[in-house]
């Protein structure tokens, strides 16, 4: 405990001696640490916001679904949106390395906050819109391709229902007694899914999305990214020069005197 007492009081006098060193030291890696900050890139910062449409793989209910809506949010930051976004610019970025400069924000509403940031303000505006845009393009063509496969697959089963009615009724012609009862009312049950799957097919319709969403808020200003990172560097730069200024300060004072610093005694 003594010796750890006097180590502390003897490191203590070797600071007294030599903090001109360790202040020298903070200062200036803190100037170096301002330097780079100053000198890097300035990035600016485009938003838009996008309003999904309340039907887009959404439940028709009053309660948000989180899981939901980060499924969209993911959408827009998916390789095919990013694709048609450096296509849409003429970009010769690749579209993964575009998305790191792509985020997505969202809250407890179907608001989808698009923040795209960049070296060159306009590009900055510019990505931003065009990530909304695509965004609302990609969901449209994936709703009309379902709506399709929908409306396909109905006429397929319409189709194939008719053709059963047809060959019964072909049957029936021909059938007698209790066969043609029997017939007549497999020809019944098929006419009422015939009639089933046209009022589903109505509700569906009914139902059905009919827009991917709307571009809220244009971008149409970029805002610089906040000081913060300025001042964080320059205060790590400058922590960091005490310490190699205090790691100095004791070289220093051991060189002077070869003698552990934790001997010596004033």
């Amino acid at each position: 405990m003594g010796t750890d007492a006097t180590s502390l009081s003897s490191y203590g006098a070797a600071v007294r001696r030599r903090w001109e060193v360790i202040v020298l030291a903070g200062v200036l890696a803190a100037v170096i640490g301002a330097g780079i900050a100053l000198l890097s890139p300035s990035q600016y910062q485009g938003t838009a916001k996008v309003l999904i449409g309340s039907t887009v793989g959404l439940s028709t209910t009053t309660t948000i679904d989180t899981s939901e809506i980060g499924t969209q949010s993911q959408v827009v930051t998916s390789l095919p949106v990013a694709q048609q976004v450096v296509t849409r610019l003429g970009l010769k970025t690749d579209p993964t390395s575009l998305l790191d400069d792509v985020a997505v924000s969202v809250d407890d509403t179907r608001v989808l906050t698009i923040s795209a940031a960049s070296e060159d303000k306009a590009e900055s505006i510019d990505l931003a819109n065009a990530f909304a845009d695509e965004y609302l393009a990609y969901v449209q063509a994936k709703l009309r391709q379902q709506q399709a496969q929908s409306r396909a697959a109905f006429a397929d089963e319409v189709t194939r229902l008719r053709s059963r009615v047809a060959a019964l009724n072909a049957k029936m012609a021909k059938a007698q007694g209790n066969h043609k009862q029997l017939l007549t009312a497999q020809r019944q049950a098929l006419l009422g899914q015939l009639t089933q799957l046209s009022a589903q097919r109505s509700t569906s319709a009914a139902t059905a999305p009919s827009t991917a969403g709307e571009v809220l808020i244009r971008a149409s200003t970029a805002e610089p990214n906040s000081a913060t990172p300025f001042l964080r560097t320059t205060l790590l730069a400058g922590i960091l020069g005490l310490v190699v200024g205090f790691g100095l300060a004791l070289l220093w004072d051991r060189l002077d005197d070869p003698a552990p610093v934790h001997t010596r005694q004033s």
